[in-house]
């Protein structure tokens, strides 16, 4: 008898190939936060190879001057200005962007020197006015960012998050932020940034060969869940022995900012 022709015995299998995707779409998620972080700090995606060499750059123009450097690093407290620095970037992205600025994600160094400013303490301490509330929160169940409170600069009020989430760099290993320690981000929430799919091409199906379906065919070719922002494409085969059974996923993500002139990054280091 073949084992393999019984039903039982193929949805294990399937459901086997459903336990490695989701580990794949942990990854293809990582990659999404990359992007995304990328675009938001500096307008642009890099795709590199194994060993860090970039083989294509996606610049989505965007104005050099939603991607600021202050003229005083904010590591020094004393002096530097960051309710002026953002004042700045805040009136350029409502400027630009015709929309009204309300978020500011700071980086883990960023927010550190923010609350240690003189300035910025003396701003906060008016027993007059209540120019915003600082303090921690973790809301709508994040697990990435922490919502601070509330900063009033200028003619906006902001919602105030922190940011510290990281990833192992492919090349060095080593652990990074998505979010630059040192930057900081200001968007307006009414803004897009678009996560969109391309397909991935399958020869075989292409040939009129799609031997997917004679193998498992419980397995879609296709999983798309656009309230989740992700779409796996499947695929199954045989070795030449026909002994050994593979699986593949696979996901071709693009970040698209769709509207690049609603958000900025001032970076706070020098």
């Amino acid at each position: 008898d073949n084992p393999f022709a019984d039903a039982p015995i193929r949805a294990k299998l399937t459901n086997r190939v459903f336990r490695g995707a989701a580990k794949v779409e942990e990854k293809v998620r990582r990659s999404i936060e990359w992007q995304a972080a990328q675009v938001m700090q500096t307008g642009k995606i890099k795709f590199s190879d194994e060993v860090g060499k970039v083989l294509y750059e996606l610049d989505y123009q965007p104005k050099a001057s939603h991607f600021p450097t202050v003229s005083v690093a904010w590591s020094d407290t004393a002096t530097a200005d960051p309710i002026a620095d953002l004042s700045k970037i805040v009136n350029v992205v409502r400027k630009d962007g015709k929309r009204r600025p309300d978020t500011v994600i700071m980086g883990s160094n960023a927010i550190e020197n923010f609350l240690a400013n003189k300035k910025v303490l003396e701003y906060f301490d008016n027993r007059r006015i209540d120019r915003g509330t600082i303090a921690p929160a973790l809301i709508n169940g994040s697990d990435s960012g922490e919502y601070r409170g509330t900063i009033e600069v200028g003619a906006y009020k902001l919602d105030l998050w922190t940011y510290g989430d990281t990833y192992t760099d492919p090349q060095s290993k080593e652990t990074k932020e998505y979010l630059d320690p040192d930057n900081v981000v200001v968007r307006a929430s009414t803004g897009r940034l678009d996560g969109t799919f391309g397909a991935v091409p399958n020869i075989g199906a292409l040939l009129g060969a799609n031997s997917r379906a004679r193998v498992l065919p419980e397995l879609p070719g296709r999983l798309s869940d656009a309230a989740n922002g992700m779409d796996l494409h499947f695929n199954a085969w045989l070795d030449e022995t026909g002994e050994n059974l593979f699986a593949g996923v696979a996901a071709r993500p693009l970040m698209v900012p769709t509207a690049i002139d609603t958000f900025g990054c001032l970076k706070t280091k020098l």
